[in-house]
C-alpha cells in the first residue's frame, strides 16, 4: 500500500476530470492518442527492457496517478500509466502484483461510483459485465498460477508485449 498510496490519491483527483471528459468530449482523437502512447511505450519497453527511473522526482507518482485517474474515469484504462511506472521503477513481479492490487481496488471503486453518479450505468453495461465475470475469475486464477513460474525478464516481456497488443487494438478499432 505504501507504494500505491500517492498513486491512489492522485488518481482520485483525476477520475472526476476523466468522467467529465467522457460525458462531454469527442472520444476519437483521445483514443487515438491513448492507443499510440500505449503502443509506443510497449515498443520502447521491448527495445529497452532494462530502462529504469534513476532519480525520481517527488511529483512523478502524482503525475502518473493523476493521468491514470483521468484515463480511468474516461475509459477505464487507468492501468497503462501505473504499469509503465512500475516497470520503469523495476518492481519485482511479487511487489508489482501486490501494488497493482492495492491500487486497483480503491481506484476501481471510485471509477465505478463516479460512473454511477454521472448516470453512465445502463442495462447493457451491467449485462456485459455479468457476462465477463467467468473470464475475470479465470484470469485471476490463471494469473496466480502463472505468476509463480515467471522470471522477472519474461514477466517484463509479457507486460510490454500486452501493452503493444492493447495499444494496437485500440488504435485499429478507433481508426476503423
Amino acid at each position: 500500500m505504501k507504494s500505491a498510496a500517492r498513486l491512489i490519491a492522485a488518481s482520485c483527483l483525476g477520475i472526476p476530470l476523466g468522467i467529465y471528459g467522457l460525458a462531454r468530449l469527442h472520444e476519437g482523437p483521445l483514443k487515438v492518442a491513448l492507443g499510440a502512447l500505449i503502443l509506443l511505450y510497449g515498443v520502447f519497453g521491448l527495445a529497452r527492457p532494462g530502462a529504469r527511473i534513476r532519480n525520481e522526482k517527488a511529483w512523478l507518482p502524482w503525475l502518473v496517478g493523476w493521468t491514470a485517474g483521468v484515463l480511468g474515469g474516461a475509459y477505464n484504462t487507468n492501468g497503462p500509466p501505473v504499469v509503465a511506472y512500475g516497470m520503469l521503477k523495476g518492481w519485482p513481479p511479487e511487489g508489482f502484483r501486490a501494488t497493482l492490487q492495492g491500487y486497483f481496488l480503491p481506484t476501481g471503486l471510485m471509477i465505478l461510483a463516479g460512473h454511477g453518479i454521472a448516470g453512465l450505468w445502463t442495462g447493457e453495461v451491467v449485462k456485459i459485465y455479468l457476462y465477463s465475470l467467468p473470464a475475470i475469475g479465470l484470469g485471476v486464477v490463471l494469473g496466480g498460477l502463472v505468476n509463480r513460474k515467471l522470471t522477472h525478464d519474461l514477466f517484463a516481456k509479457l507486460v510490454y508485449g500486452f501493452l503493444v497488443l492493447m495499444g494496437g487494438i485500440l488504435l485499429v478499432r478507433t481508426l476503423l
